[in-house]
């Protein structure tokens, strides 16, 4: 310990902050800025961002300066009466503001009342704090025990990450102080257990849990406007929070507020403080860290290990302390903060949260404070801005980040009781997707080796194409929701372009793709694409299917399906009337013609969403769109691919017009034959001799 009281880059008044501003010739340029000036950069919305911050760290800071705000904003709101939301747009404003939350801390022998240690990042003596570092009693020293030395600051909050591979260790060797502010942040506020001594934060579900964020932002994105927004709902929602956590905290609703700054208060590592003292907004503290400046003038951290959590019981709370950003799942049991796994924010999962749907008997969610729309939003789209660094066991299994835009619609009829007519259709669209996507695993598994063994292989080849359509599906899937409450009147089109628009990609684009590229026997391929097509739409348009789109899809899709197949029939039989007689040659001739067929089937499925898409625009044309589309291919398959399926089977030399006019007749008797069903017939029978005379000239 050190009886030395000097002070190091104090953040109220030295500009230690490196933020991205725009000129107004729209030129970027960085400026330094220090903490007070940030705010008011802030509420002009003036920041366009902050070049040290590292996306893992960057829902940390935007919640540790909401939190510190709101405290500074209540604070001024109890001393003033004032309950008039007016943040300060001035440094000085705000050097005031944050210098009336440390007032009641007093260094003795200090001229000043003031007291600025709280905000500098160095403190020598470590019975004094520094910012987000508490008063270590006893002290601490790099030879201490249960000490670590901490040499650039991305060791501080750096996630685990096997083998040094998804972000490398100890890059910020000439780190500069607000890399270290950000990381401290971090670490503070955001850290799990890891191991022995190190504890997490109390604002989670568990130490291998982490702390979710969910929020709304102004459309814009800019971390000013979102800021300002969250800060304005944080006061608008105090008194209602504190009604629902009454009696857990110090705070009430209109006396002073409970310990919010957790740095001012020493730590031994051994007893906690407990919630019954805190501000409903504390900012929390995990770690007994300490910054230290070497001789060199670099920075580094010493941290010392803790037996007990710095809040008692935070265990026992499971993350239900009221924070602002968490949503919380109740049961008949226990209410927990949530925590998301390996998968993120998937679709399904932000559904099932925000409208309660697909959830276990007994089982609700609580949407968190932030998810409420104010006034001033009246009907903008908002960005739903979701954002977590997933934990395991001794790892760190991904930092996922999701920003959503919502429509008016959406946004208003989210609510802890969840709107049911909304709710409704968002399951829908999941039911309808989740269907597309087995259409899709089970036709790429139709391509994948058969084996038993091999199932985990089919798995592996099927998921990048079941993620590449989960991709396209969420680009608008709550844009859709939001137009199908904003038109109900339009409700079922608006959603059926949408669908069948999914389908068209995913039949026309995803599915070729898969069944190009799987492994597969030569010796199958072409057989195995055939079964996969026929499962896709099997699934899509079967008897047990729910799919909405059933009905467009088995009218024109059933016929178009029928109309295709005759017209492989009729390939088909034109190429092995030639082998009848021999069963190896009638063999030979089917594999041949194979890739003709194939070529014939991609032609129409291209084909055929611009099909459906001009009849949708003229219903009253349908039957005659239809029907040309229908003859045309069937000319494209006896004038192109008849002939060259021909070549193949024969030979370009002995392929004579009178075998080439025998194969069209042959063709042509297919299609016409009563017993069957094809479209076109009536139209093909009145063409039938024109065709065949230009053929044979």
């Amino acid at each position: 310990m050190t009886t030395d009281k000097s002070f190091f880059l104090n953040l109220l008044i030295e500009p230690l902050i490196r933020v991205h501003l725009m000129s107004e010739e729209n030129v970027r340029y960085t400026r330094l800025h220090t903490l007070p000036g940030v705010f008011a950069l802030m509420m002009q919305d003036k920041v366009e961002g902050f070049p040290a911050l590292r996306p893992h760290q960057q829902s940390a800071w935007h919640m540790f300066l909401a939190q510190l705000g709101a405290l500074a904003l209540e604070e001024e709101r109890l001393h003033t009466k004032n309950s008039t939301f007016l943040p300060p747009t001035d440094e000085t404003g705000w050097i005031y503001l944050l210098r009336q939350l440390t007032q009641r801390f007093f260094c003795p022998g200090q001229e000043k009342p003031w007291q600025d240690a709280p905000w500098c990042l160095v403190v020598s003596d470590d019975q004094l704090p520094a910012f987000l570092q508490p008063p270590i009693p006893g002290g601490i020293s790099k030879n201490g025990k249960g000490v670590s030395v901490i040499t650039t600051p991305d060791s501080l909050d750096l996630p685990i990450a096997a083998k040094n591979h998804d972000l490398k260790r100890k890059v910020l060797r000439n780190a500069a102080p607000d890399d270290w502010l950000f990381a401290l942040i971090s670490d503070q506020t955001m850290n799990g257990y890891s191991g022995r001594g190190h504890q997490g934060a109390a604002r989670m579900n568990g130490g291998l849990s982490s702390r979710p964020f969910f929020g709304y932002s102004p459309l814009s994105g800019r971390p000013g406007a979102h800021l300002k927004r969250d800060l304005e709902l944080m006061l608008d929602k105090r008194a209602e929070q504190l009604e629902i956590y009454e009696g857990f905290y110090a705070s009430k609703i209109d006396g002073p507020l409970g310990k919010g700054l957790l740095w001012l208060e020493p730590w031994d590592g051994k007893k906690g403080l407990s919630f019954n003292e805190l501000d409903l907004w504390f900012i929390d503290l995990c770690r007994r860290v300490r910054l230290i400046q070497t001789p060199s003038g670099a920075l580094e951290a010493l941290e010392a290990t803790a037996d007990a959590t710095r809040i008692t019981r935070a265990k026992e709370t499971k993350g239900d302390t009221g924070d602002f950003w968490a949503p919380l799942k109740r049961t008949a049991t226990e209410i927990k903060s949530f925590s998301p796994n390996f998968q993120g924010f998937s679709t399904p999962k932000i559904c099932e949260i925000l409208f309660n749907i697909d959830v276990k008997k007994e089982t609700s969610w609580k949407i968190p404070p932030s998810l409420t729309n104010l006034e001033s939003d009246g009907d903008s789209t908002l960005l739903l801005r979701l954002s977590a660094l997933t934990r395991g066991q001794g790892k760190t299994e991904g930092y996922h980040e999701r920003i959503i835009p919502l429509p008016a619609p959406v946004y208003e009829g989210i609510s802890d009781t969840g709107n049911r007519a909304l709710g409704v259709k968002a399951q829908q669209q999941l039911l309808d997707l989740k269907c597309l996507e087995n259409a899709l695993g089970t036709a790429c598994a139709q391509m994948a080796p058969s084996r038993e063994s091999d199932k985990k292989e089919k798995i592996t080849a099927v998921n990048p194409y079941r993620e590449r359509l989960r991709s396209k599906s969420d680009e608008k899937f709550f844009i859709i929701l939001g137009q199908r409450c904003k038109k109900p009147e339009h409700e079922n089109k608006i959603y059926l372009d949408w669908l069948l628009t999914l389908v068209d990609y995913t039949a026309n684009t995803l599915l070729p793709e898969a069944m190009a590229a799987i492994r597969c026997p030569a010796s199958r391929r072409l057989k195995a694409q055939v079964k996969a097509e026929k499962a896709f739409w099997n699934i899509l348009r079967g008897k047990k299917s729910t799919f909405s789109a059933l009905d467009i899809l088995r009218s024109m899709g059933r016929k178009k399906y029928q109309d295709v197949y005759r017209l492989e029939e009729a390939l088909n039989n034109a190429c092995t009337q030639f082998t009848a007689e021999n069963n190896d040659m009638k063999k030979k001739s089917y594999i041949n013609a194979l890739p003709y067929l194939e070529i014939l089937r991609r032609k129409s499925d291209v084909n055929f969403a611009d099909l459906r898409n001009r009849c949708k625009e003229n219903p009253e044309e349908e039957e005659g769109i239809y029907l040309e589309w229908l003859l045309n291919l069937q000319r494209y398959t006896i004038e192109n691919l008849l002939p060259e399926a021909l070549k193949d089977l024969l030979g370009p030399s002995d392929l004579s017009q009178e075998s080439l006019i025998k194969a069209k007749e042959t063709f042509l008797r297919t299609l016409l034959d009563s017993n069957h069903a094809f479209t076109a017939r009536d139209a093909l029978s009145a063409q039938t001799l024109p065709l065949l005379s230009k053929n044979c000239r």
